[in-house]
């Protein structure tokens, strides 16, 4: 098969939080920094927080990465979870959750990609603070991996090469 016959998985980065709140802007620089060396192989979302009309988008993709901050006391390192369809938890209905994201898709379109939640370590949200010498690494380390996982996820067509392991 030569590479114009290949078969590679449509990708969608989603990255979101808030620029403005110290290291919750994580998942939106990671995505950032994503969009601008994968642009033209996968498509990314860049959004304050995750609302319906993402929803609407999964259907067109056979991978969703998610990538978001998280606060937590342990040291830094990236968290990474399988995401499948899950009833929410959120009050609001202008933001939802990965999994209640991936139940709408599932029910309105009857679509169900291959799905992940990458966290980001955060221990600061404070407004117009700029993020943590820790948050950046981990950044940067979060980028490094996604990249690995995406140049191999290109080179061999679906279904996951690693068995629904991202990282």
């Amino acid at each position: 098969m030569n590479e114009s016959e290949r078969t590679f998985p449509r990708i969608l980065i989603v990255g979101y939080g808030n620029p403005g709140r110290g290291d919750d802007t994580a998942g939106w620089l990671v995505a950032e920094m994503l969009e601008k060396r994968w642009g033209d192989k996968v498509e990314v979302l860049i959004l304050h927080q995750l609302d319906i009309v993402v929803a609407e988008r999964i259907p067109q993709f056979d991978l969703v990465i998610f990538i978001d901050a998280e606060e937590r006391e342990n040291p830094p390192g990236r968290s990474l979870a399988t995401l499948e369809p899950s009833p929410g938890t959120s009050d609001f209905t202008h933001t939802l959750e990965p999994g209640t994201l991936l139940t709408l898709a599932k029910t309105l379109y009857e679509s169900e990609p291959e799905a992940y939640l990458i966290t980001v370590y955060a221990k600061s949200f404070e407004f117009g603070d700029p993020p943590s010498e820790e948050t950046l690494r981990d950044i940067e380390r979060a980028v490094a991996e996604i990249e690995q996982f995406l140049s191999l996820r290109m080179t061999v067509s679906s279904p996951s090469p690693t068995g629904k392991e991202l990282l």
